[in-house]
């Protein structure tokens, strides 16, 4: 007798046989500290044409048992991604570097 997926996966269900994945994520990032916070700039400028905001955020990325960090740069008006890099530290001149 042939059983269709969505049976099966009913059957199993029913029968607590299902083993539920676990998400892999890490939590990175914690706003309730002591250091200075900066405002946001942009958040009062009127954005009216491509390459006048460039907008930065930093990525963490699995590289399996340890994690790499991707820097995108995109135009705040197009949406688009206008540079990027990669590394597997996070050091200061990492960040500094794509912040001018």
């Amino acid at each position: 007798m042939a059983v269709g997926d969505q049976f099966l996966l009913r059957l199993l269900r029913r029968n607590e046989l299902l083993i539920r994945r676990r998400k892999k994520y890490a939590t990175t990032t914690d706003s309730r500290h002591w250091l200075k916070k900066h405002p946001n700039l942009a958040a009062e400028l009127k954005v009216d044409r491509a390459e006048q905001l460039g907008v930065g955020d930093i990525t963490y990325i699995s590289t399996g048992s340890k994690f790499g960090y991707l820097v995108l740069i995109t135009d705040a008006y197009s949406r688009k991604i206008v540079g990027h890099e990669f590394s597997k530290s996070l050091n200061a001149s990492f960040v500094s570097m794509h912040s001018k």
